[in-house]
């Protein structure tokens, strides 16, 4: 078994390393990743292909007007533009279903924060709210900061970022 696996990837690999070098996303104008191995008659189809895939590339991303459809990975590398039509379709198919859930688990998880929230006592709630405060600073800090050593000046939506309260300032009183 192992071997077989082993002659799997090292045919896989061998399948990629013939490919043309381009960088992600780009494609050769006209051509399928293997339009290069078929004769001249399927290179021209492959060159029809290639020109319907783009328009439905065009309409997806019209379409949505937010996001246009992706591949999963890997599969650019290595299928015709027929199957990125007929892949496209099932994503859109299965897009409506995703986002029912995506929005059952997006309150399912509100539901559950506001449980375990009630589990503590409201001192404890104070301390946490401070915790989660302090750690809000901090990430933003370290944003603007990475943002600043790339030269890139980010817009602060929630205003400049005040000083920190120091610990000894915060009332705290002791968990019995």
């Amino acid at each position: 078994m192992k071997r077989s696996a082993f002659l799997l990837l090292l045919a896989a690999v061998a399948i990629v390393a013939n490919l043309p070098a381009r960088s992600i996303g780009q494609q050769e104008a006209g051509t399928t990743p293997v339009a290069n191995d078929l004769p001249g008659d399927e290179q021209e189809a492959a060159a029809g292909e290639a020109s319907d895939a783009a328009q439905i590339d065009g309409e997806l991303e019209s379409d949505s007007g937010v996001e246009t459809q992706r591949l999963p990975p890997g599969y650019s590398e290595i299928i015709t533009n027929s199957q990125r039509r007929k892949i496209y379709q099932i994503q859109q198919g299965y897009q409506s279903q995703i986002d029912v859930l995506q929005r059952q688990i997006a309150a399912l998880v509100t539901s559950r924060d506001a449980e375990i929230g009630a589990v503590l006592d409201p001192q404890q709630q104070q301390v946490l709210k401070f915790i989660l405060e302090i750690r809000e600073r901090n990430r933003t800090e370290m944003e603007q900061t990475i943002s600043t050593q790339r030269g890139v000046t980010s817009p602060q939506a929630n205003g400049p970022v005040t000083a920190e309260p120091a610990l000894e300032d915060t009332e705290l009183t002791p968990i019995e």
